[in-house]
């Protein structure tokens, strides 16, 4: 990945992190891409985003944000779920997700 491509990357994330009511933090190792897939659909359906990225560029794009205390979390293959309107519902989609696929484990999250 190129330079520009990483800041632009950092960039996007750290907008949609800036504007997220809620953030979840899940470990998808051992997930296969359709499971990712319907993670990410279950996620879009209400109105959210399930982002992967590297953890230092993660860790650049969480900087002055609501989600600074995930920072301490970023170890391993994460996929950020960020939700833009109800919490609740972010919430309730990442559980579900997580008792439908027992590799999909949960990290942490923070609201607001």
């Amino acid at each position: 990945m190129r330079r520009a491509q990483k800041i632009e990357n950092v960039d996007t994330l750290h907008q949609e992190l800036g504007r997220a009511s809620v953030t979840v933090l899940a470990e998808y190792r051992g997930l296969t891409a359709g499971q990712m897939t319907r993670l990410r659909r279950a996620v879009r359906e209400v109105d959210g985003r399930c982002r992967v990225a590297k953890n230092t560029l993660a860790q650049r794009a969480i900087a002055d944000t609501s989600c600074e205390p995930l920072k301490a979390l970023l170890r391993g293959p994460l996929a950020m779920i960020i939700g833009f309107s109800d919490p609740v519902a972010i919430a309730k989609v990442a559980t579900k997700m997580a008792d439908e696929l027992p590799k999909l484990e949960i990290k942490g999250a923070v609201v607001g």
